[in-house]
């Protein structure tokens, strides 16, 4: 507790530097939200499902990988890179029936996205199993603040959650 008004004067220089840093970094450091979820196909996705082959509705399973990224003007030359995920069955064979997804990243604005719907034949599959082929797989976001490359990156496999 402050008890004089000497020492309120030696603390308010402390604090008035401790508020200029922070703004200071939160000026270079974008927000970035990951969210990866498992799902069920809904009736209405199943039916609209354009594939050579499409198993039937209670095989099937969905995984959404959205991110969001908003950020401050003094950064640039921002990337937002999800990878082409492989779903195999247990018997080695392409498990995936349809893929989808998009990249939003106008430089001229400050939020940017990525997302990635990709439904696949989960027959055979544990949560495990899909968590094991996500876990090593990366989102990599990069940009340059104040001349300086910046780069994040996240686990598929521990963002994902069941939304079963």
């Amino acid at each position: 507790m402050i008890k004089n008004q000497s020492d309120k004067k030696a603390v308010l220089p402390f604090l008035l530097i401790i508020s200029i840093l922070l703004v200071a970094c939160s000026l270079n450091e974008p927000q970035i939200r990951v969210t990866v979820e498992l799902e069920d196909v809904a009736e209405t996705e199943y039916k609209q499902t354009i594939a050579y082959y499409v198993p039937p509705q209670d095989a099937l399973k969905k995984l959404i990988i959205e991110v969001n990224m908003v950020n401050s003007p003094n950064i640039k030359n921002r990337q937002i890179e999800i990878p082409r995920i492989y779903i195999d069955d247990p018997n080695g064979i392409d498990a995936i029936v349809e893929y989808q997804g998009y990249i939003k990243n106008n430089q001229n604005e400050i939020i940017a996205e990525a997302y990635q719907k990709i439904t696949f034949d989960a027959r055979g599959l544990t949560f495990d199993d899909i968590y094991r082929v996500l876990d090593d797989q990366m989102i990599v976001i990069t940009w340059d603040a104040e001349s300086e490359k910046q780069e994040r990156t996240f686990s598929i496999g521990k963002h994902l959650v069941s939304k079963e």
